[in-house]
């Protein structure tokens, strides 16, 4: 209970910072279906920038207090900072579409968080430093602002599809991060010898793999038989992999994992696929 009050919390307070801003952003916005869609490529963009940052390199270390495992548990608090509170401010500033002296003043609030974080020991620099992290939202922000303004008015398919990509990045690692941490998943490749380290970059050799599967099928718009052949032999591969030990699953929970991220993932690339596109030439089905 003490490190409830003495770290959990903090990282509560950080995740209701982090909703306050989605919501807001949400309400403000004209385009609120296409801001869901963007989200999570912002997500997905921090997720990948994170596995190189912080799962390769350990840049820093997280001690929420959340997971008795010591490495899942600096991821989760990883969540929180990065993949939810940073990506909630760069969706605000691009929505509203402020003027460049917010970035200095979200990068100089999240700079504050940090050396909150290190004050209250519930965060820990390796090689990193706090200044490294102003320097990198401010182009963070600037990229995020500007990526929205171009894809409201692109009809490039490469960056449509690149950020169908990441959109789904983000959403799998959302479904991965209850998953993964609960217990129910686990993935093994024996790359590294740190289990939790080889889990982490085998999970996201997999969603690569199974996102660019996915998105085959939407830049052939597939229809809709074909989509249910390509969930089956999803089915047939993880099963494979649950055979070979590449997939660890909890008894029971085989086909309520694959199904929730074959299904989801098929629905969500359709979804992006639909919603990130200008207003004048989205599709005009769901599954088209």
């Amino acid at each position: 209970m003490n490190q409830f009050w003495t770290n959990t919390i903090w990282y509560i307070l950080l995740g209701l910072l982090s909703a306050g801003l989605f919501i807001y952003s949400f309400v403000k916005s004209k385009r609120r279906l296409f801001d869901l869609a963007f989200l999570q490529a912002v997500i997905g963009s921090s997720y990948i920038a994170e596995i190189l940052i912080k799962v390769l390199f350990d840049a820093y270390v997280y001690k929420p207090k959340i997971h008795s495992n010591a490495y899942i548990d600096d991821l989760v608090g990883n969540m929180f900072s990065q993949h939810l509170s940073l990506p909630s401010a760069a969706l605000l500033i691009a929505v509203l579409q402020l003027r460049w002296y917010w970035f200095i003043v979200f990068s100089g609030i999240f700079s504050a968080i940090e050396v909150l974080f290190l004050y209250l020991n519930i965060y820990e620099l390796r090689w990193w430093r706090v200044w490294y992290t102003g320097g990198v939202l401010l182009v963070y922000f600037f990229v995020i602002k500007y990526w929205r303004k171009i894809l409201l008015s692109s009809y490039s398919r490469i960056l449509h599809y690149c950020t169908v990509f990441l959109h789904m990045v983000g959403a799998l690692f959302l479904l991965g991060a209850f998953f993964v941490p609960t217990g129910f998943v686990w993935f093994r490749l024996g790359i590294f010898p740190i289990d939790e380290k080889d889990m982490i970059v085998t999970y996201n050799l997999f969603v690569a793999v199974l996102i660019s599967y996915m998105l085959v099928f939407r830049i052939l718009k597939a229809g809709f038989i074909w989509n249910i052949i390509g969930v089956a032999v999803l089915y047939g591969v993880e099963y494979i992999m649950l055979k070979s030990g590449i997939l660890l699953v909890k008894d029971g929970w085989f086909f309520i994992y694959t199904t929730v991220t074959n299904v989801s993932g098929f629905l969500l690339a359709a979804f992006a696929d639909r919603f990130l596109w200008p207003e004048e030439i989205r599709g005009r089905y769901w599954l088209r």
